[in-house]
């Protein structure tokens, strides 16, 4: 016999003779059963395809069953990852990816509309992607899913024209002047700056920050002094806020400053109006952390003279008290192939105990250029050496035995670095 339940199967042979099903459950929309050449249609839903050949035995007589076809009609059921869906310009992306989870009761091959199973942007922008699942009966479910294509840009603008600014009291300044911004991808980056108006009425210093962001999010900073002054020195970029009385004293050529932060010795002449606000020379230095601050009136001069701790110098010019202007120590006095050669390589640092050291060439120079009576300037300023810069000096190679007993830039005939 033959149950309908949607269960249908090979027959197996019994000792009786007569043939009983060992059945397996379909669910089916159409099944065709030939009886004795008259066609009989049963209806159910679906699950999937089969076509079987048998003989049943029925209770009203043994009826042969010569096919039974089951069709698959339903179509996949497709849930849509969430939309939009971001997805770098040149990545591929797969229909599958944009597909959380199928159902169907056969393989399913997902594809775009266009039967490719991949899909690649080569321009930014959002798209709708029409996604096909179609399984093995052919059935088709379709399904839209919004992507956003963005580029990768991971690179962030670039800020040109950032600069310290030395100004006068009351001098006008545009903070956005000269003042521009690049980026990779995005082609309308702005900059801004915070304090968007600068107060330059009172002499002072102010910290100014420059910021651009672009599209991707990527974002890039710039900072910059403006340093207000009564007065300044030089023009343009080597222009230099001034902190002392420019007067100098009368008679004299030349002013000379002390930066004892930078470590860094600036000359100043006589401009049109006989201050001492034009740069002339520039040397390196180093103080020490007994450095007075100040302005001093220079006394006396030593061509070589003993210094603290019995050591010498060359070319010694008092400041005040024992502070002087003098050269990197010697161990001997008068000789200058003694020099203390590791201290020599200290140049531009604090190493001092308080005195100016420079090298024999600068120090020689304000021994004979500057007289008795100059004025000196000491002053600290961690931002900038002065309007000239400051300058490297050569470093000793201490293993050389031959050389580093002796100042580079001693003019002194037996020097052997003027041969070297």
């Amino acid at each position: 016999m033959i149950e309908w339940a949607g269960r249908f199967g090979q027959m197996a042979q019994k000792p009786d003779g007569k043939k009983r099903g060992l059945f397996f459950t379909l669910i089916v929309t159409a099944v065709s059963v030939v009886f004795g050449g008259t066609a009989l249609c049963l209806c159910g839903p679906v699950v999937y395809a089969a076509a079987l050949k048998t003989e049943v035995t029925l209770k009203s007589g043994e009826i042969t069953v010569e096919e039974v076809t089951v069709r698959d009609t339903a179509a996949p059921v497709l849930t849509t990852v969430e939309g939009p869906v971001s997805v770098p310009v040149g990545e591929t992306v797969k229909a599958e990816d944009l597909i959380s989870s199928v159902e169907d009761s056969s393989g399913v091959v997902i594809t775009f509309s266009n039967g490719k199973a991949e899909y690649t942007a080569d321009a930014p922008g959002d798209e709708v992607l029409t996604v096909v699942a179609a399984d093995e009966a052919g059935n088709r479910t379709v399904a839209r899913v919004s992507v956003h294509f963005y580029i990768d840009d991971r690179e962030a603008p670039v800020i040109s024209g950032v600069a310290d600014a030395v100004l006068q009291v009351g001098e006008p300044f545009d903070p956005l002047e000269g003042v521009s911004v690049q980026d990779n991808v995005t082609t309308d980056v702005s900059v801004v700056c915070e304090p968007a108006v600068v107060d330059t009425s009172q002499q002072g210093t102010l910290t100014l920050t420059y910021t651009a962001c672009d599209e991707a999010g990527n974002r890039t900073e710039e900072t910059c002094r403006v340093l207000v002054y009564e007065r300044t020195a030089g023009t343009g970029d080597g222009r230099f806020g001034i902190f002392w009385d420019t007067a100098g004293k009368a008679n004299q050529p030349y002013l000379v400053t002390v930066n004892r932060i930078l470590n860094t010795v600036t000359v100043y002449g006589l401009d049109d109006d006989s201050q001492y606000t034009v740069p002339v020379k520039a040397f390196i230095c180093s103080t020490g952390t007994a450095t007075p601050l100040g302005t001093y009136t220079t006394t006396e001069r030593l061509r070589w003279h003993e210094l603290q701790q019995n050591c010498f110098g060359q070319y010694c010019i008092r400041i005040t008290g024992h502070i002087m202007f003098h050269s990197v120590p010697y161990f001997t006095y008068g000789d200058p192939s003694t020099l203390e050669y590791e201290e020599y390589n200290k140049l531009g640092e604090a190493a001092s105990l308080g005195c100016i050291r420079l090298t024999v060439e600068d120090e020689k120079w304000l021994y004979e250029n500057c007289p008795d009576g100059f004025v000196t300037v000491i002053y600290d300023d961690e931002w900038t050496p002065g309007p000239l810069g400051k300058p490297e000096a050569a470093q000793i190679d201490v293993t050389n035995e031959e050389l580093r007993g002796w100042d580079p830039t001693d003019p002194d005939p037996n020097n052997p670095w003027r041969t070297s």
